[in-house]
C-alpha cells in the first residue's frame, strides 16, 4: 500500500514537471507590449496627424506641429491652438483628441460725439467710441450635444488707440476731414468717421477778426434778449456766438470771448476747445 503511494506521487511529479518547467521559462520572457493609435484633428474635426504609441510609452505632445492652426481669419480676426480637449500621459486603446482654439478679434461700439472743431490746434477726441478686443477660448468641457464651451473676454482699448493724423495735418485745403482710429501697434484704422472745422467760431460781427468787438456784440444781443427783444440772428450766426454751447447767448459767452482775445495777445494760436472747458 505505502509503495503505492510513493509511485503515485513520483507519476504526479514527473507529470507537472513540463508544465513547471514552462511556468518558469515564461517568467523569464517579457511581456508582449501592445501598439495603439492616437490621432490628433483640428479645430474643424479633420485629421491633421497620427502617432503609433506603445503601452508603456509615454506620449510626447511636443511632436504634433499645430504652428498650421495659426491663421488670420480676417484683418480684425486672429486664430491660434489654445490645448488638445485632452491630454493622457498614456493610452490603452485607440484615442482621438481634438484641437481647441483661442480667438480674439476687434471690434468697435458707438462713434465719437464730437465731430466739429473749431480750433485746428485741438485734440481729437474719441469720447462715445468704444475700441473692444474680444478673446474666446474654447475649453475641453462639453454641453450634452458634445460642444465645446467657449469662454469670452472683452476689454475696452480706447484709451490705447491714437489718430493717424493731427487736426493740423487733417485740415489743410478743406474744412472736412476723415479721421483714422488706429490701435495701438497696429497700422491698420479699425474705425474712420468725418470731421468738419467750423473756423469762424467767437468771430459774431464776421469780420475775420476774433476781438473785442466781437465781445461786444453778443453782450449787446444778451442785453436786447434781457429786455424782451427778439433773437434776429439766424442759425449759423447763433453758433458762432453761443460759446459754451448751452442753448443759449448771455454774458458767459461775451466773456469766453474776452478770454480768447486776450490769451491771443499771448499765445497765437489759443484753442477754444481748451479754453471754453478751463472755464467750464
Amino acid at each position: 500500500m505505502k509503495k503505492n503511494i510513493i509511485l503515485s506521487l513520483i507519476s504526479m511529479a514527473v507529470a507537472l514537471a513540463p508544465l513547471n518547467s514552462f511556468a518558469e521559462e515564461n517568467e523569464d520572457q517579457p511581456e508582449e507590449k501592445t501598439s495603439y493609435t492616437m490621432t490628433f484633428l483640428d479645430f474643424d474635426g479633420e485629421v491633421m496627424q497620427t502617432l503609433d504609441v506603445q503601452s508603456d510609452e509615454k506620449i510626447d505632445y511636443s511632436l504634433i506641429d499645430t504652428s498650421s492652426l495659426h491663421s488670420h481669419l480676417d484683418i480684425y480676426t486672429e486664430q491660434a491652438f489654445h490645448t488638445w480637449s485632452s491630454t493622457p500621459e498614456y493610452i490603452s486603446e485607440d484615442t482621438t483628441v481634438q484641437a481647441l482654439y483661442k480667438k480674439a478679434y476687434i471690434s468697435t461700439e458707438g462713434t465719437p460725439t464730437k465731430t466739429e472743431y473749431y480750433s485746428k490746434g485741438a485734440d481729437i477726441r474719441l469720447d462715445g467710441l468704444s475700441v473692444l478686443i474680444t478673446l474666446e477660448i474654447q475649453t475641453p468641457v462639453t454641453d450634452e450635444n458634445g460642444n465645446y464651451y467657449v469662454n469670452t473676454q472683452t476689454e475696452n482699448i480706447i484709451d490705447s488707440c491714437y489718430t493717424e493724423k493731427t487736426l493740423e495735418e487733417l485740415f489743410t485745403d478743406d474744412k472736412k476731414a476723415t479721421v483714422n482710429v488706429i490701435p495701438s501697434g497696429d497700422d491698420k484704422p479699425i474705425f474712420s468717421y468725418e470731421i468738419t472745422l467750423f473756423d469762424s467760431f467767437g468771430d459774431a460781427n464776421g469780420d475775420g477778426i476774433i476781438d473785442a468787438v466781437d465781445a461786444s456784440f453778443i453782450s449787446g444781443v444778451y442785453a436786447d434778449l434781457s429786455t424782451g427783444g427778439e433773437l434776429t440772428l439766424d442759425e449759423n450766426q447763433q453758433k458762432i456766438c453761443d460759446i459754451n454751447q448751452d442753448g443759449r447767448i448771455d454774458a458767459k459767452d461775451a466773456t469766453y470771448v474776452s478770454m480768447y482775445y486776450a490769451e491771443m495777445s499771448t499765445n497765437r494760436n489759443p484753442v477754444w476747445e481748451n479754453l471754453v472747458r478751463e472755464l467750464s
